[in-house]
């Protein structure tokens, strides 16, 4: 039992249906109690009423050799009818006996039976019951068989008492002699009788005493169980949640040093454990943000400062006194401050939109086929600029998310794929989808400059740059910006690409996340 509470199976069910079962099974185990007490019940009564039954038996057997004594010595017949009247008992528990011995046993005949032989309507079930059904028992097969013994003597009476009868009958003068022998032959069957009704008596009292101490034994044995399983159940509940909880203040006090890697362990898949996952999941988030602001440092000190000294070197050159520069000089310095502004401009508005994003918490179904045709309007001019052309799988699916997000996500990686174009070839974007089991799977394949092998694990990064910003402007932010998104989905980004052959860009979106 210890160890069907310790197993996956119990570990990851929820707690709430952990309760219900540990409830389940102390009611479970009640009912056997109280069905067990109805038992012994049932069966106690039925062993009563046969121990009544065979003083009634006996008492009838007493009565019929008593009347034929009776008869013998004043041959009144009225003795006689009540010999025979005396027999009824024997004749209905007969019938119901004889029942036993059939194949198939009907309990309506044996139940008229015994309740002709005298055994009360209340108690005549659980007699039917216990003679039927625990035959095999040797006590009760015993009582049967002492049953059977006493009915063969009962024959030996009868045919006594039809003897007598037809003795005094045919000459009551002469019947002195014959009735003395017959009184003889009825004693002699009366002590046989008593032999055996107290062999009966023993008998079912040995079975009382037996089936009592079995329900004592059997209802020790299930409250035993029903505590020792409360106490199982409830421990293995307890243990289990204390801990999972335990093991999640454990690593949130890693957190608070700082200490990101350290992990909760996640012992089950019940509440605690899908909280410990959630956990975890958090101090991810948390240790990405803290990856982002030492990158965010970094490009405080570096690429933002890089347009700031350009802007400042200029300045400081036009601010020179000694020095005459011409108009088409100045004009020149005045370009590349313009220049150093405009990327200063885009590097702010990208990192604008990188830290924004996570932020929008609506989430609402998405038609794919609608977003894909928006996203192709919103960049008309880059299409018409550079006689690029999309292809976009018809039927695609329509997925829960934030619209805005996966707007901005599709967005980046169609307008890089037009962007980073070969010279002198038109770019070409196919956009293709395909359902698996439990993810949306969508690719952006282009015709374009494609991306070295040794560069493959740097492109996600922020503000990694892998073409001169001459060539092909741009802050190095937006595929950051695009797995940031996707991490937030729980899905995948993934890239195939060979340096002058192109790019294809994989991404899977769970179907639940």
């Amino acid at each position: 039992m210890v160890k069907l509470f310790s197993n996956s199976w119990f570990k990851n069910i929820s707690i709430t249906k952990k309760l219900y079962f540990t409830i389940g099974i102390m009611a479970v185990l009640i009912v056997i109690e109280l069905l067990t007490l109805w038992f012994s019940h049932h069966m106690l009564k039925a062993v009563r009423a046969s121990v009544q039954q065979e003083g009634v038996w006996s008492k009838a057997q007493k009565d019929a050799i008593n009347e034929l004594q009776t008869y013998i010595l004043d041959g009144d017949t009225a003795h006689y009818y009540h010999f025979k009247e005396m027999f009824k008992v024997h004749q209905g528990d007969k019938k119901a006996f004889a029942e036993l011995r059939k194949t198939s046993i009907n309990s309506q005949v044996m139940r008229e039976g015994f309740v002709s032989s005298g055994i009360h309507e209340e108690d005549v079930d659980a007699v039917v019951s216990l003679f039927k059904n625990f035959g095999f028992i040797s006590y009760i097969e015993q009582c049967i068989d002492l049953f059977w013994e006493g009915d063969k003597l009962m024959v030996q009476l009868w045919m006594e008492g039809e003897n007598i009868h037809r003795l005094i009958q045919e000459n009551k003068n002469e019947t002195i002699k014959a009735t003395t022998a017959e009184l003889q032959r009825l004693q002699t069957l009366n002590a046989q009788f008593t032999v055996l009704e107290l062999e009966f008596s023993e008998t079912l009292s040995e079975a009382a005493r037996w089936l009592e101490n079995l329900m004592i034994r059997l209802l020790i044995i299930i409250a035993l169980t029903v505590e020792v399983t409360g106490i199982i159940l409830a421990v293995s509940v307890s243990r289990g949640i204390s801990k999972g909880i335990n093991e999640i203040i454990r690593a949130s006090k890693e957190v608070a040093k700082g200490n990101f890697e350290d992990k909760a362990t996640i012992y089950s898949r019940d509440e605690i454990g899908v909280l410990a996952h959630a956990f975890n999941d958090m101090i991810e988030d948390l240790s990405q943000i803290n990856k982002e602001q030492e990158q965010f440092a970094y490009v405080a000190s570096h690429d933002l400062q890089e347009p700031l000294r350009t802007v400042a070197n200029f300045n400081n050159l036009l601010r020179e006194h000694e020095t005459d520069w011409s108009a088409e000089e100045k004009e020149k310095f005045h370009a590349f401050i313009d220049d150093a502004t405009r990327h200063m401009q885009d590097l702010i508005r990208d990192l604008m939109e990188f830290s924004r994003v996570g932020k929008h918490l609506k989430v609402e179904e998405v038609d794919m086929s609608a977003l894909f045709e928006r996203v192709k309007l919103q960049l008309h001019d880059l299409i018409e600029r550079t006689g690029a052309t999309l292809h976009i799988e018809p039927d695609m699916p329509s997925l829960l998310a934030n619209e805005i997000e996966l707007n901005q996500l599709f967005q980046n990686l169609i307008s890089n794929a037009i962007k980073f174009r070969k010279q002198g070839v038109y770019p070409v974007v196919k956009i293709s989808y395909l359902e698996l089991p439990k993810e949306h799977q969508f690719s952006i394949e282009d015709n374009g400059i494609g991306i070295a092998e040794h560069h493959l694990n740097k492109i996600f990064m922020v503000f990694q740059r892998l073409n001169h910003q001459q060539e092909y402007p741009g802050t190095g932010i937006g595929l950051a910006t695009c797995k940031k998104i996707i991490n937030l989905l729980k899905g995948n980004i993934d890239v195939k690409s060979e340096l002058g052959k192109g790019s294809v860009f994989i991404i899977t979106i769970p179907k639940s996340f």
